[in-house]
């Protein structure tokens, strides 16, 4: 019997997750390998093809090579599936991630950025579930967004609208993973985190770094979770909490949003600090009031982008009963 489920695959930058989900929406299985911002094309295919042949056999069913695969990227993809650019995965730029990968996996492949994926899980029996408007913000090693308006998913007329994390909000300031300077990503994601220890002076970074080794948690972790401890640690996140509230600000300001979901690695850590955050918002609002605008967690969590891939090859009208 061929397999009838959908399967999502997330390229994080740290992780690849891949997910088997039936045609309902419901979670049947789940897979991760460690992956890495150097991962080239083959690499990718040998460890695509090992986590989604693991759960399609996992399932006692036949892979059927007529199904699509959804593959969720963290950066900008141009109509053909070609990754335009990726501060996380740079050997990968400029590849037709959806060509290469259908031949080399011998099935249909649909590309979609990773947040984008993230807003259309969280749309369906998720946190904004039957919301027409929200913004999906996906806090971890970068920071991403994707923008459900009038009930349907906003790519903008060249496929690269909604990128959030690189709106500048520090004229000139710390370097982004994308070249530009003050993007909200280089002050508000995991790698923004690496930057802002690493100008600190050699004590105290070397102290952070070390406490955040010996917890075996990554860095951003470690800060959140020492920071009501920690003078330098209750600092520095204080910056990020900061910069995320006033981007979040300017989305509301500019798109009328009645409510933001925050997702990804880092937004347990982030959640936990929400009425700050949310103070933040209030604070740059332009004509409303905070009340106006709800603030919540997304359901997916970590899943989230590989849910919202399965759902993309689900909507393809391909691999579903």
């Amino acid at each position: 019997m061929k397999c009838t489920a959908n399967v999502g695959v997330d390229l994080g930058g740290q992780t690849i997750k891949a997910v088997l989900v039936s045609p309902s929406g419901v979670l049947l299985d789940q897979a991760s390998l460690p992956s890495g911002g150097g991962t080239d094309l083959r690499q990718l295919v040998d460890m695509v093809a090992t986590l989604v042949g693991g759960l399609e056999s996992s399932a006692g069913e036949t892979p059927d090579r007529s199904a699509a695969l959804g593959l969720g990227v963290p950066g900008v993809l141009d109509s053909a599936g070609r990754l335009l650019g990726s501060p996380n995965l740079p050997a990968l730029q400029g590849v037709v991630l959806a060509e290469r990968l259908a031949a080399a996996l011998a099935r249909p492949v649909l590309v979609e950025n990773d947040a984008n994926c993230a807003a259309l899980a969280e749309g369906l029996g998720g946190a904004a579930d039957g919301a027409p408007d929200y913004l999906l913000v996906t806090l971890g090693t970068g920071l991403g967004s994707g923008l459900v308006l009038g009930g349907k998913l906003y790519r903008g007329p060249s496929g690269r609208g909604c990128e959030l994390g690189h709106a500048v909000i520090v004229q000139g300031g710390r370097r982004c993973g994308c070249s530009a300077r003050g993007c909200l990503e280089a002050y508000v994601s995991e790698t923004a985190t690496v930057a802002m220890v690493e100008e600190l002076d050699t004590a105290q970074r070397s102290r952070l770094l070390a406490r955040a080794e010996q917890e075996g948690r990554g860095l951003a972790h470690s800060l959140f979770e020492n920071a009501g401890g920690d003078e330098v640690a209750a600092r520095l996140v204080g910056h990020m909490i900061a910069a995320l509230g006033a981007g979040l600000a300017s989305a509301v300001n500019s798109m009328d949003l009645p409510l933001i979901v925050l997702g990804g690695g880092l937004s347990p850590v982030f959640m936990a600090r929400v009425d700050d955050i949310r103070r933040e918002i209030a604070a740059a609002l332009f004509a409303r009031g905070i009340d106006e605008l709800r603030t919540v967690a997304a359901v997916h969590g970590r899943l989230a982008g590989a849910m919202g891939a399965a759902r993309l090859a689900g909507l393809a009208g391909v691999g579903v009963d």
